[in-house]
């Protein structure tokens, strides 16, 4: 089983979380006091989604910024205490090998894992942030972090609002990444017996074969036992089987049948690490 959590530092009190955080008390219990309703102030329409509608996103109480930027940098994003799965990728932070090689988690590096496939399996989780009650994310401090409940209950109330995890939060990217946790790794185990290589990216589920027509009903269905066991819903409109025999594959934007990742025939990408190569 993958262990998220690499330290055996816990969390016990009050204290020791403002400490852990490197914030006075004051400024804990500053953020703490802020009434739920003037925690975030609602920006609709902020970001356009792939579908041409508006994402509705949540801007932080600048007390509340302050103290998700210090659980990020000092919990969820410190390697030291977080140790995130290769099939992981998309707003969780680079890593580095034993011999300083760094371990990228971009777009680019996802889509490169499927290299050389025949056989494309997508599936997009539905309202995926809104989805993640406050009940998961408890259990992520308390089953992946091991911290007691008073402090997870604690860290929990900061994380979220009205229930879910905020778009816009500064923390929600990294706790949306954990909330399969435990489950994941084990259907990424069952795929790779069958051959398949699984990677998520934060909503964004690929599974690949170097099969041509490969039948993924078996991938499909204990992915979406998965998710259901998580209150998980999927997008159908987004979730597709495709085969390089009939159109070309693409993950994140790059065509998947090479070596390496490609552009599309046209595309053009400006400051991007990729190699340009229009095939």
């Amino acid at each position: 089983m993958h262990q998220f959590k690499v330290s055996s530092n816990s969390i016990a009190s009050m204290g020791s979380l403002a400490s852990g955080l490197n914030l006075s008390r004051e400024q804990l219990n500053k953020a703490l006091t802020i009434p739920a309703e003037s925690r975030y102030v609602e920006v609709k329409g902020a970001i356009p989604k792939s579908d041409g509608t508006k994402r509705t996103v949540y801007n932080p109480h600048p007390s509340i910024r302050l103290v998700q930027s210090r659980i990020n940098k000092n919990i969820l994003a410190n390697e030291n205490i977080i140790s995130w799965p290769d099939y992981i990728y998309g707003s969780i932070p680079n890593s580095y090998k034993g011999t300083n090689e760094e371990v990228r988690k971009d777009y680019i590096a996802c889509a490169s894992k499927h290299c050389l496939s025949k056989s494309l399996l997508k599936i997009d989780i539905k309202d995926f942030f809104d989805n993640i009650h406050r009940d998961h994310v408890i259990n992520i401090f308390q089953d992946i972090l091991h911290y007691p409940k008073e402090i997870s209950e604690i860290l929990t109330d900061l994380c979220t609002f009205n229930d879910c995890l905020p778009q816009g939060g500064l923390t929600s990217s990294y706790l949306a990444c954990l909330t399969l946790n435990f489950s994941e790794y084990s259907v990424v185990q069952r795929l790779k017996k069958k051959g398949l290589t699984y990677t998520r990216y934060v909503d964004d589920i690929t599974v690949s074969s170097k099969v041509s027509n490969y039948d993924f009903g078996y991938a499909k269905r204990i992915i979406y036992d998965m998710l259901d066991q998580k209150d998980l819903p999927t997008n159908e409109e987004k979730c597709s089987v495709t085969y390089d025999s009939s159109t070309p594959l693409i993950v994140h934007g790059l065509r998947v049948s090479f070596q390496s990742p490609r552009l599309p025939v046209g595309s053009r990408m400006i400051g991007s690490p990729i190699e340009v190569i229009l095939c």
